[in-house]
């Protein structure tokens, strides 16, 4: 049920999205990380493994395009919200 909802929302994020609610969360992104995230976030069938559980995939294919605080705090972030929502 939550996915369908997960994918609607993905589909309007703004890269201004991902930032407000990285800077909320205390993630300071550098440019080129939140253009990261913004094309993850894109890509459908990134999204897709995500969604179906595959999230080390995903983390281990783009580690090298984020410092390592803030990867470990995105991490943090993704299974916070995956065990409330998936």
């Amino acid at each position: 049920m939550y996915q369908s909802i997960i994918k609607n929302y993905i589909k309007k994020i703004s890269i201004e999205d991902i930032k407000n609610f990285s800077l909320k969360n205390n993630i300071f992104l550098s440019e080129s990380e939140l253009s990261t995230i913004y094309q993850i976030i894109k890509n459908e069938s990134i999204i897709k493994l995500l969604l179906e559980g595959h999230e080390d995939k995903v983390f281990k294919q783009y580690q090298n395009k984020f410092q390592k605080e803030n990867l470990n705090k995105i991490k943090n972030l993704f299974y916070t919200y995956k065990n409330k929502f998936l």
